[in-house]
């Protein structure tokens, strides 16, 4: 998962201290390392937390420069397509250092500048990239929105992070709810870009990417904008758009298995996590059960897997753990959030991490 942080703060004393702080309350994001990179002179330090998922070794780590030491980035996500990324750059003559996907990423900017590299990018990411020679920070956001990044801007200080609790363990602002977003969140039953809980802060929408010259001085373009998948009609015909379709998602399955940690699905029985286990060639496959009928969807999956084939856990759920479960979920989720199914995905997280790393799930068709 990982999580990012990081501030820009002119005359605001030691800002590596005020990250690590940052990226101490996302520490649930990344249990497999943390670290800083500061720059006194320019006044900026950039945070992360690491999971380890591409490349284990600490030549991953991050903060990461790339080779010039020019681009430094904090990056959460996993691009599906950097290997076939690396032969292009490595064709121009551009290296990445080590084999994570991190490393990847840096020469692409080095090689076609942020903007430019991000229509390339096949994945789920957030990231801030900061630019020493220009002084110029980066803050983009993937396609879809997967990955959260949110951010503060104002009074000569900048802030993000992937959660906003770890914005205001930066101490630099007194956190106050939005009123103005009470109509939203009853509306969506969640807080959407590019509003968040707390005043002043936002949340960067889908597709945007953000170009700081100064702490308060701001430049924002919408990279890529999900509304417009729609506008051009498919012109084949519907034999054609089954196969497409069908070899479309045989593919993103295959890609976003790409690890060097276990991999495994959830499975619920329907449409979505059913398909995805097909494509994935029997992985370890993971369910949450309810005894009362009107919830339980267990005897779909288990169906679905002794089809597949697929060595499959099924964890049974009372109300008694999830009244136990709440007071963490609120810790967890510092936005308003008000689908409850996350207290089954929270358990059924929980369960499938003693076996795998990486579980695919069909919450995206959803």
């Amino acid at each position: 998962m990982c999580g990012i942080a990081g501030l820009w703060m002119p005359g605001g004393g030691d800002q590596g201290a005020r990250a690590r702080a940052m990226a101490a309350r996302l520490a649930h994001r990344g249990p497999d390392g943390a670290g800083v990179w500061s720059d006194p002179h320019a006044a900026i330090a950039l945070a992360q937390r690491r999971l380890a998922i591409i490349d284990l070794s600490p030549g991953a780590a991050q903060p990461m420069a790339d080779r010039s030491g020019r681009f430094v980035i904090t990056y959460n996500g996993e691009l599906y397509n950097y290997r076939a990324l690396g032969e292009d750059l490595a064709s121009l003559g551009f290296a990445a250092r080590g084999q994570s996907d991190t490393a990847v990423l840096l020469e692409a900017i080095a090689a076609w500048g942020v903007e430019a590299a991000l229509p390339r990018l096949n994945g789920m990411f957030a990231f801030a990239c900061f630019d020493r020679r220009d002084r110029r920070l980066w803050l983009a956001r993937d396609h879809a929105g997967i990955k959260p990044l949110c951010f503060r801007a104002g009074g000569g200080t900048l802030l993000f992070a992937s959660e906003l609790s770890a914005l205001v363990a930066a101490g630099t602002f007194t956190p106050e709810l939005d009123p103005d977003v009470a109509g939203l969140f009853l509306r969506d039953a969640s807080v959407p870009a590019p509003w968040s809980a707390l005043m002043g802060v936002h949340q960067l929408r889908p597709g945007e990417v953000l170009a700081f010259d100064a702490p308060d001085r701001m430049r924002a373009r919408r990279w890529f904008d999900p509304a417009r998948l729609g506008e051009t009609p498919y012109a084949g015909t519907a034999a054609a758009a089954e196969a497409e379709l069908e070899a479309l998602l045989a593919d993103a399955v295959r890609l976003q298995q790409v690890a060097d940690v276990p991999v495994g699905a959830f499975l619920s029985g329907g449409v979505d996590s059913s398909l995805i286990a097909a494509l994935a060639g029997r992985p370890r496959t993971f369910t949450i059960g309810f005894a009362e009928a009107a919830y339980g969807e267990q005897h779909h999956a288990e169906a679905i897997a002794q089809h597949l084939g697929t060595r499959h856990a099924t964890r049974m759920v009372t109300a008694e753990d999830v009244r136990a479960l709440l007071p963490r979920v609120l810790a967890i989720d510092d936005e308003p959030f008000a689908d409850s199914s996350i207290l089954p995905t929270l358990m059924l997280a929980e369960t499938s991490r003693e076996a795998v790393t990486v579980a695919l799930s069909g919450d995206g068709g959803d």
